[in-house]
């Protein structure tokens, strides 16, 4: 019996949102200086009419107050006295982090560090609360937004300083409110994250897979490129120009009549030369990253073309001419295609299609002709019905369909479980993908049990469209045999905290060992086995 992968056919109005429901907007709040007007109150002293003020900020900001003045320390107090003149109990949801020598006294905070200025506070909080949707720093002090001059942005376009004579003004809350209007980016959170200490580790990709970013030219691939132009590759069977700084494929290429495999991405490409029908040896052709916006013509001619991507271009049509008929492995991830030509029934031997993050509105009835279809990802379009016998197809083992309307008609779940950055204290690296990475880690909720902490790669779609799927999906799961989801954690890092696999214990019967690898080449969507490999 086939083997259908349901696993992504869940419907997406099960699914949640990506990150932690947004808490709501934060003032920082200092008292000496915005609430009084003193910077060295000797006791708690608030001002009516500035009080005033703040509470008609909160009232219609729907903010809550996080405590980063000197008075932290006695929090419940301050929020008390805070209702006392009418903002509600509750408000103020906690304080900022670390101690300062002048009130080392306090028990509560003697155990916490001392940070070099009340900006580093901050910034640790806001590192540790991700879900914040904005924020306000109100102090006297410009070193709450700048520090030691190591913190700078974001906190100082969302500082309002008040003069320490006035205390809280009308101009001071007008600013506040423009601030807190403004969502905080994921990059303002990553620059958090790096602050603190608290960035995602550094992970190596020994493949090659998520190599996705133009950056800047390989000096290898460009020399290769020259000497392409001057006529000196013709024997070649393996050209690898990515990144090689191209705005225009040499029509020297068609000289490669024994070229087998060609790499063109991460260029500027926005079309191929008439010569490239001269690579009749041809099979696996790779441009992803390009400018095209349309799939060139030339590529039908040529009689060997078994894999093509054009994944990350500008595609928003494919010409009925384009497809060579040989193809079994076609990628066109992350474009902008409203439909695909009728001529895909042509494409007799094609095995896997990647479609993921387009806009498609449909599929042709003519993809039912291609009866040799294991594989079809189709994430992220606008899809809201399929061909009638689309699931009768004989070979077709997996189906990715969620973030289209077809599959948005269930009850939502609960939320997972989030894990903040500081909960998680992430060690080796021990695996990659097209998705991510993978790293041991010690997750602060179970300390002496280790976990596995998978990371998404920093794109808007990955293999099976946006990760928030595989989010929803994995806590959707419950089976023995599937690896169990107990946590995920959110922007600006999304990942999963997963239960980590003891190996190499198989033969002990204790644990589990690798039960293959991925496809090649060669095997297109199955994955691969040991010689000799069986199962019973």
């Amino acid at each position: 019996d086939q083997l259908l992968g349901v696993v992504w056919l869940l419907p997406r109005a099960l699914f949640r949102p990506c990150c932690p429901p947004d808490m709501p907007s934060v003032i920082f709040l200092d008292l000496d200086g915005v609430l009084n007007r003193t910077r060295d109150a000797p006791h708690l002293r608030l001002d009516d009419d500035l009080v005033a003020r703040l509470r008609s900020l909160v009232r219609d900001t729907g903010a809550a107050i996080v405590l980063s003045t000197f008075w932290r320390a006695f929090e419940e107090y301050v929020s008390y006295v805070l209702s006392r003149h009418g903002i509600p109990h509750g408000t103020v949801i906690g304080r900022t982090p670390g101690r300062n020598s002048s009130f080392d006294f306090v028990t509560a905070t003697a155990s916490e560090p001392a940070f070099r200025s009340r900006a580093e506070e901050i910034t640790v909080w806001l590192a540790t609360h991700p879900e914040v949707a904005s924020f306000v720093i109100l102090d006297d002090r410009p070193s709450a937004a700048n520090g030691d001059g190591t913190v700078g942005e974001p906190l100082a376009s969302r500082f309002v300083q008040t003069e320490t004579s006035v205390g809280l003004s009308d101009a001071n809350v007008a600013r506040c409110r423009e601030a807190l209007a403004s969502k905080v980016s994921d990059a303002e959170k990553s620059v958090f994250l790096q602050a603190a200490g608290l960035a995602p580790p550094k992970s190596h990709d020994p493949r090659g897979l998520v190599d996705t970013a133009p950056g800047s030219v390989n000096e290898e691939a460009q020399a290769l490129s020259r000497e392409l132009s001057a006529g000196k590759l013709t024997a070649l069977t393996d050209l690898n120009l990515k990144k090689a700084g191209l705005a225009a494929l040499p029509p020297q290429i068609g000289e490669l009549a024994s070229l087998t495999k060609l790499d063109i991405s991460l260029n500027t490409l926005s079309t191929l030369p008439a010569e490239t029908s001269g690579l009749s040896s041809l099979r696996i052709l790779f441009s992803l990253g390009n400018q095209f916006e349309s799939i060139p013509s030339v590529l039908r001619s040529l009689p060997r073309l078994y894999m093509l991507s054009f994944k990350s271009n500008r595609l928003t049509h494919i010409p009925e001419d384009a497809l060579a008929p040989t193809i079994e492995w076609l990628i066109l991830t992350d474009n902008l295609l409203e439909e695909l030509p009728a001529s895909i029934g042509c494409l007799k031997t094609l095995r896997k299609c990647m479609l993921t993050n387009n806009r498609l509105l449909a599929l042709p009835d003519s993809l039912l002709q291609c009866r040799e279809l294991e594989l079809i990802r189709l994430a992220d379009n606008r899809l809201s019905d399929l061909p009638r016998g689309f699931w009768q197809l004989p070979k077709l083992a997996w189906a990715g369909l969620a973030g289209n309307p077809l599959v948005a008609r269930a009850a939502p779940l609960p939320p997972p479980r989030w894990v903040a950055p500081a909960e998680l204290e992430v060690g080796e690296q021990i695996g990659a993908g097209g998705g991510g990475f993978v790293h041991r880690a010690v997750w602060s909720a179970q300390p002496d049990e280790p976990v596995a902490l998978k990371l998404f790669r920093d794109a808007g779609t990955v293999t099976d469209g946006d990760p928030a799927h595989e989010i929803d999906v994995g806590s959707a799961l419950t089976h023995p045999n599937v690896i169990r989801v107990l946590g995920a954690t959110p922007r600006p890092q999304l990942g999963l905290v997963l239960e980590l696999l003891q190996l190499n214990k198989a033969s002990a019967g204790g644990g589990w060992g690798e039960l293959g690898k991925p496809p090649n080449f060669d095997t297109c969507a199955r994955d691969t086995y040991p010689p000799g490999t069986t199962f019973g």
